[in-house]
């Protein structure tokens, strides 16, 4: 039995329609394919999919078909728009504020729609007869496929004040005649649905052609810049959400995002953090839900890129990364497509110099109550020194008596800060590093007043830091952190830091062993 595809697939469109050129072939008549009534249910595309007697070939076409229609179909709502509403919230009624958001977001649907009708719909319905070009359709407008990166960031930026002025969008909706009746929110989260429906049809031509032993080339390129343009739009939208006053000042963009199960060493649980990758940094984040569905993500802590001696896929847990920064420190994944393009990512960055200036003090005053465990205590003892240590198991004094109440003067008065030397928190004993990878070692105090001199020795030969000689020290009030890009044996041995300010000096010693393949002896 003869069955056509329904009239969503074979829809005619009226020649005056602005949203479609006037010389384009109407899709009137579709090729009929032979198939069972049981296969097809009202035309459907993806039943028709499933049809037993189509051959891949076959199912090929009707992938294209499908991608022609509905892009003919997103035209129009696009256009429908951008021609109704501009104009509707351009009325003097209208709040100002509520006006500039629509005009930013409608210049943006504008865009959209002058490129998908003047270039990418009359490129698509070539591909009806050349489905070969199908993957080049898409990786020659790389970048303008980009402004739907630009459209979800400002519309995720819009949906508040859209919040706020709910009322006057609805009285707007009523004054303009409905199209099926669709809402204004219907027509903005069009682009959104249409960029994640491109590789969904992608990804089945791909499978159809393999099935058909034709090669179609260009074609996972093109789903993997579908992916890409999605996963930066999604990487700006939590980069929005992230509370930090500095992060302008952070150093390149922001090169991933995603949510990962956290675990340091073995003392601490998973944790679900929202970690953000910088060309310098490692930021890990954690989510904050607010009353009426908002959410935002709030700094918890951080790493320095160049301070990972070593990065690799755990071999004890799936999907798991294990970074190695003076611990060890997993980050479980949910997905192998993230695994692997976190690992590429984090691998590539183990060779950047350390970050300095004031977004690292920032950073370090913002993140007091850290992820990391000797981080978080370091930083809680450096902003308690003054607090009066606590005597366990015995009653705090009753300084008055129940038939006296207090006065004025005997009110209680925060004591008088003391000066305390200088102790050292955390350094361990011994550090093992392997040839030819970075050596870092953190030295972690308390000091009140802070420190007035940090230095750190080799044996009995002061250390500098000299970029030249690719050998870095990083201090701050609470640690100081010595690095070396590329240790040799030679860099094996006692290494001492000293912290001093003006009540005194305390200092302490590490052991440090260089790990590597034995150097071949010289053959006479």
């Amino acid at each position: 039995q003869s069955v056509v595809l329904s009239h969503r697939y074979v829809k005619s469109y009226d020649s005056q329609d602005s949203s479609v050129p006037s010389d384009f072939p109407v899709l009137s008549q579709v090729k009929t394919f032979h198939t069972s009534p049981d296969s097809v249910c009202s035309g459907e595309y993806s039943a028709a999919l499933n049809a037993p007697n189509l051959t891949a070939l076959e199912k090929g076409a009707l992938v294209i078909d499908e991608l022609v229609c509905t892009e003919q179909e997103y035209v129009q709502d696009l256009a429908y728009s951008i021609s109704h509403y501009p104009e509707a919230f351009s009325r003097k009624e209208i709040p100002k504020q509520l006006q500039t958001i629509c005009t930013e977001l409608f210049e943006l649907v504008s865009r959209l729609h002058s490129f998908h009708r003047n270039i990418f719909l009359p490129v698509l319905r070539m591909c009806q007869s050349h489905p070969e070009n199908l993957g080049e359709c898409f990786t020659s407008q790389r970048e303008s496929l980009k402004l739907y990166i630009d459209y979800i960031e400002q519309k995720h930026v819009m949906e508040g004040p859209m919040r706020e002025f709910s009322s006057q969008i609805e009285d707007v909706e009523r004054s303009i005649p409905k199209k099926a009746k669709q809402t204004l929110a219907d027509y903005l989260i069009r682009p959104v649905h249409r960029i994640t429906k491109y590789p969904l049809i992608l990804q089945d031509m791909l499978k159809y052609s393999i099935r058909a032993e034709k090669h179609l080339p260009k074609i996972e390129a093109a789903i993997e810049l579908c992916k890409e343009i999605l996963r930066q739009a999604n990487t700006r939208i939590h980069l929005l959400m992230l509370e930090f006053e500095h992060k302008q000042a952070l150093e390149g963009p922001c090169i991933l995002s995603d949510s990962f199960l956290v675990q340091v060493g073995n003392r601490h649980a998973l944790k679900e953090r929202q970690m953000f990758l910088f060309p310098k940094l490692l930021l890990f984040s954690k989510k904050k839900q607010f009353p009426g569905g908002k959410e935002n993500y709030y700094l918890k802590d951080f790493l320095q890129c160049g301070d990972f001696s070593d990065v690799k896929a755990c071999p004890d847990h799936p999907n798991t990364i294990e970074l190695t920064s003076g611990e060890r420190i997993l980050l479980k994944s949910k997905c192998v497509d993230s695994h692997n393009l976190w690992l590429d990512a984090l691998s590539s960055q183990t060779s950047t110099t350390p970050l300095e200036g004031p977004i690292l003090q920032h950073l370090t005053m913002t993140c007091r109550k850290g992820l990391f465990r000797m981080d978080s205590i370091a930083r809680r003892r450096a902003f308690s020194l003054n607090d009066p240590p606590r005597v366990r198991n015995e009653p705090p004094e009753n300084k008055y008596p129940k038939t006296q109440a207090p006065t004025t003067t005997q009110l209680r008065h925060k004591p008088t800060t003391s000066l305390l030397a200088p102790r050292i928190v955390q350094l361990p004993s011994e550090h093992e590093f392997w040839i030819q990878k970075p050596l870092t070692m953190t030295c972690r105090f308390a000091s009140n007043p802070p420190p007035s001199e940090v230095r750190w020795t080799h044996g009995d030969t002061p250390i500098i830091s000299k970029s030249q000689e690719t050998v870095f020290i990083v201090t701050s009030h609470v640690s100081s952190k010595l690095r070396i890009d590329k240790c040799e044996f030679s860099h094996s041995g006692s290494y001492t830091c000293y912290v001093t300010n003006e009540v005194g000096e305390t200092s302490k010693s590490t052991q440090v062993l260089i790990r590597g393949p034995p150097t071949q002896p010289s053959t006479p």
